[in-house]
């Protein structure tokens, strides 16, 4: 195949990046650059890789960058969460405008499979979360991924094939801004009680469940673990002799969730419940 992967420079693309490359597919990225990981060397595939760089919300981007496409993975969005009650339109112009832009853009060159990486942050406080349940955000972020998947819904209805997938918190191997990775680190800030909590997924897992994902049926799906794992819980897997630094936090975030993935046709191989802080740490680092 010929794959586009909007965002394919950031932590979740590039691994992707890598692994359809090594598959034997020819990929193209589209990404501004913004929050490129440089983790990954991928200059032996130079023949099978071609980078665009740009914004997603450019139709004439976009439609460059889809000359011979078969298949688009759309991971490219804003998720700087901290800072969108101050600058929504930031999150809305990629999150909103732009999805709609590389859906436009992928139904007038004739590509009508779309993988869209939605968040779990849709859900907002939800235990063993279904795909079928109301979705609540409580923050701008989780709104924009929502709105986004109505935009995705309406192309639907277009006659476009396309596969939501819901992703938890991905962490692991260096390059992830998850609080996993960052406690592996050194880093020994906690905001809020501690208490809320979240549901991992190593980015391996989350990598197979998209590769495989583009053979899924049109629906939406969630790539998490159903495991609730609170932070305090977290920090006394990797820092057990350690007392972490309590802040108050200053944006609205979920306090408790978890997915359920019981229609997902794919499950997690690693569960932070099988695994020891030991483990935890090298899957961060290597």
């Amino acid at each position: 195949m010929h794959i586009l992967i909007t965002g394919g420079q950031g932590y979740i693309g590039s691994y992707l990046t890598k692994a359809f490359l090594e598959l034997g597919h020819a990929v193209t990225t589209l990404d501004t650059g913004f929050n490129a990981k440089p983790t990954l060397d991928l200059g032996k595939y130079n023949g099978k890789l071609v980078r665009h760089q740009a914004s997603i919300a450019n139709p004439d981007a976009v439609g460059r960058a889809l000359q011979g496409v078969d298949v688009i993975y759309h991971l490219a969005a804003r998720s700087d969460w901290e800072a969108s009650p101050r600058h929504p339109l930031r999150l809305i112009e990629t999150n909103v405008q732009g999805t709609a832009t590389v859906f436009a853009m992928a139904r007038k060159a004739g590509v009508d499979k779309v993988i869209f990486t939605s968040d779990v942050a849709v859900y907002g406080n939800l235990v063993g979360a279904k795909p079928t349940d109301p979705c609540m955000p409580v923050n701008m972020y989780g709104a924009s991924k929502l709105a986004a998947e109505a935009v995705c819904r309406g192309f639907y209805q277009l006659g476009m094939e396309i596969v939501i997938l819901r992703l938890a918190s991905v962490y692991g191997h260096p390059g992830s801004c998850s609080v996993v990775n960052k406690f592996v680190a050194g880093y020994n800030i906690i905001y809020g009680d501690g208490d809320q909590t979240r549901d991992f997924i190593f980015i391996d897992d989350a990598i197979k469940a998209l590769v495989s994902s583009h053979l899924w049926d049109a629906n939406i799906y969630n790539i998490a673990t159903g495991e609730e794992v609170s932070i305090n819980g977290l920090w006394h897997i990797l820092r057990p002799v350690e007392e972490p630094t309590y802040v108050a936090s200053v944006v609205d975030e979920v306090f408790r969730f978890c997915g359920n993935i019981d229609d997902t046709p794919w499950r997690p191989e690693r569960l932070l419940s099988n695994l020891t802080g030991g483990a935890i740490r090298q899957y961060c680092l290597e």
